[in-house]
């Protein structure tokens, strides 16, 4: 398969927010933040049979709750030819035993380009402030708007009741996009950290075709093992490769 080198950099950008915080909720109890967890894991991204990066995740506690932090760069022979470094960052809280975001930031960086986004989301006055590459605007925050982290944590706690919402509202570029999540069925997927059942779920913004399917294990409280996107044709695939917790 040959790979399409200037498609590297956009190709982590959409893959990696949708990875970012599914993490989160290992482990995890609805009722109280003080049981979630502090961690680090790392995953392999390829596009087919061809590693292209390794994603490194940690949580760890903050002043207003957690932070979530992920850090990718890729790997030889691709870090001879794309130096790309992006990392994203998510501060979050519990609100009615929701996870709600305060801050969010998303940097993708080499020798000739900076590309950064960030997030404040100001509930007190119910605005959301953007601002892209030094660009900045803001609208109404709408109640239970989340960021493109923190909807994987809500589709965890989610799950982790024996429910399943369907549809989040999230800060997603400009006006706040639907996304929209539906389990497809049981599998059996071999990893590194073993043979697990996951469940299958897929992923879409509304008006458009799912372009990512998760594979989340209900015996470790959904955590993924494996998510797949869909990008001109060519499947990424990030795949669990260690997992270790300080407890």
């Amino acid at each position: 398969m040959n790979l399409n080198i200037p498609s590297f950099r956009s190709a982590i950008a959409e893959q990696i927010a949708p990875l970012a915080l599914l993490f989160c909720l290992l482990f995890f109890s609805a009722h109280t933040a003080a049981e979630i967890p502090l961690f680090s894991a790392e995953y392999r991204l390829a596009r087919g049979a061809i590693p292209i990066a390794t994603v490194n995740l940690s949580l760890q506690r903050h002043d207003e709750g957690f932070l979530f932090e992920s850090k990718t760069e890729p790997v030889a022979p691709l870090s001879w030819i794309r130096e790309d470094l992006v990392i994203e960052q998510s501060v979050w809280h519990y609100h009615n035993q929701l996870p709600r975001p305060t801050h969010y930031r998303y940097k993708r960086s080499n020798r000739n380009s900076l590309h950064e986004v960030e997030v404040r989301f100001d509930w007190n006055k119910q605005t959301l402030h953007t601002t892209t590459n030094g660009n900045s605007w803001k609208m109404a925050l709408a109640e239970k708007t989340l960021d493109k982290a923190v909807v994987q944590l809500a589709l965890m706690e989610s799950l982790s009741k024996g429910t399943m919402q369907n549809s989040y509202s999230v800060a997603d570029g400009g006006r706040p996009k639907n996304y929209r999540f539906s389990a497809t069925g049981n599998e059996l997927l071999n990893s590194e950290l073993g043979t697990v059942k996951t469940i299958r779920i897929n992923r879409s913004k509304a008006g458009k075709q799912s372009d990512t399917t998760l594979w989340l294990a209900p015996r470790l409280n959904y955590l993924p093992i494996r998510i797949d996107k869909t990008r001109n044709g060519a499947v990424y695939s990030m795949t669990i490769t260690r997992l270790s917790m300080p407890q």
